[in-house]
């Protein structure tokens, strides 16, 4: 009876990361490697309070390049390296983390450069730029070191992610921002949900702050 049961039994791989116990290293990139679930759950917790249309963007444009990664794997079906294929079923070409990465620090680095989200000086803009490059170089690091893929599916996933994730954002900036994002903003479905786009705000957390002041202000004369 508690064979079947044992048999019976799956495991949820979302995160599951499987490393060498002994080695630091390992359990330091085991949680670097989760970034890309944090990275999901900072999309949809900002798009339940700011309803802001570019993130919206944004974060669509990461489920295509996703999308894309799954029809890749299916396609060109490549194993994973023989050390994880035991631990891990799945197809290993394109690395979706290393593809995923590569997309959200590309777009998010045109976003800083452009000045599509602005900080108290170009400097800060620059600094975070640079962030998420090194936080997706560590990411993609980790799929080899860890075993998951080889240098190879983890380079390709690279690759198309910054093709991607440059696509993404002109597609953003020369077709959704001025035809999509304002019919979006007037129809009824932007209406009911708040949806607008925030990209030409100067400084949005400073006009948020000032707003809410204001607000207040206005709320005690009353």
């Amino acid at each position: 009876m508690s064979e079947d049961v044992h048999t019976a039994l799956s495991v949820l791989e979302l995160t599951t990361v499987h490393y060498n116990a002994g080695d630091r290293i390992a359990l330091v990139l085991a949680y670097v490697t989760l970034i890309p679930l944090v990275i999901v759950v900072g999309f949809l917790t900002l798009l339940l309070f700011k309803r802001d249309l570019r993130t919206g963007s944004f974060f669509g444009g990461q489920i295509v390049n996703e999308g894309l990664n799954y029809i890749l794997k299916k396609t060109l079906k490549e194993a994973r390296p023989a050390i994880i294929k035991e631990l891990k079923t799945d197809y290993g070409l394109p690395s979706s983390h290393a593809q995923f990465m590569y997309f959200f620090a590309v777009y998010a680095t045109f976003m800083f450069l452009n000045e599509n989200i602005k900080f108290q000086g170009k400097r800060w803009n620059l600094f975070f730029a640079v962030v998420v490059q090194i936080i997706a170089g560590l990411v993609a690091y980790s799929r080899v070191y860890l075993f998951y893929h080889t240098s190879k599916q983890v380079l390709v996933g690279c690759v198309i992610g910054v093709f991607t994730g440059s696509a993404w954002y002109l597609i953003t900036e020369m077709f959704l921002r001025p035809y999509i994002f304002p019919l979006l903003e007037k129809s009824w479905i932007g209406e009911y949900f708040y949806l607008r786009d925030t990209t030409n705000i100067q400084n949005l957390i400073q006009y948020e702050y000032k707003s809410v002041l204001s607000q207040k202000k206005k709320n005690k004369i009353k």
